[in-house]
């Protein structure tokens, strides 16, 4: 999570580690793995939230490594991951807080980030720095907007009706709705006051910013919707993390239908 980086630690020099890792076992036994060149095997992959996605540590330290330090403070500042972490709803822009340093609060990252704010002004330079180079057109326009949702996390906060005209948050357990003042193409203002309601159907996840006065989302993008299975085979096989249970073993019906009558009589 301090790291934000999907492959072997190797490729980040133990200076960075030493600096941007807060002193634990974990930060000790990376540095000992990397000083030994003692490799970390495993088959843990990250999944990206959304179409076209990425990690953001990669883009940082491709783009320039001598200022991966400045910029990750930044990225743990954010809580950010994901390049999706700092976009809007519609997926085509960078959100104004994460361009001036501002948390959002479209989902709650309290309890698995780091506290303490070590970022400095001019850690922000560079940063505004690096996302412009890497990823924005004129205008914190995306030069590869983002897709669909592939999925959420489940303390996601705010999400719009399917025809995108009221508001609905999700918190402490229970749905409240919003009404519109103004329906722009991309930018949809809304009352501060929320009231109870049922939960909508088929919600559109999207970010938001609350002012004094009104609550602004920056548009949506649609869910990907999971393939239905038709035997448990598939879903191992639609599961990488399981992917050890089909290794080497084959079976033809005369085995399946063996193995199913055990199951049966409580034998297997």
């Amino acid at each position: 999570m301090e790291l934000g980086l999907g492959f072997s630690l190797f490729k980040l020099p133990p200076k960075q580690v030493e600096e941007c890792a807060t002193s634990t076992l974990i930060k000790s036994t990376t540095l000992f793995l990397i000083n030994h060149q003692i490799d970390l095997r495993h088959d843990i992959s990250v999944s990206v939230p959304r179409e076209y996605d990425c990690l953001i540590s990669p883009q940082i330290l491709e783009w320039d490594p001598t200022f991966f330090a400045a910029c990750n403070r930044c990225r743990l500042s954010l809580r950010a991951l994901y390049l999706s972490d700092i976009v809007t709803g519609d997926g085509l822009s960078l959100t104004d807080w994460a361009w001036w340093g501002k948390l959002d609060d479209c989902y709650d990252r309290h309890h698995s980030w780091p506290t303490g704010d070590r970022s400095s002004p001019n850690d922000w330079e560079l940063w505004r720095r690096f996302l412009k180079q890497v990823f924005l057109t004129r205008g914190r326009k995306l030069k590869s907007p983002l897709g669909r949702w592939l999925h959420l996390d489940m303390k996601w906060r705010w999400f719009l009706s399917t025809d995108a005209k009221e508001l609905f948050p999700f918190q402490s357990g229970a749905w409240y709705r919003h009404q519109p003042i103004l329906q722009g193409r991309r930018v949809r203002k809304f009352f501060l006051q929320g009231y109870p309601c049922l939960p909508p159907a088929l919600p559109l996840p999207t970010k938001v910013q609350t002012t004094s006065s009104f609550i602004y989302a920056s548009g949506y993008a649609a869910t990907v919707q999971p393939t239905s299975l038709t035997s448990f085979t598939a879903f191992l096989h639609s599961n990488p993390s399981l992917s050890w249970c089909l290794s080497d073993v084959s079976f033809d019906s005369q085995s399946v239908a063996y193995i199913a009558a055990l199951i049966h009589q409580g034998k297997s």
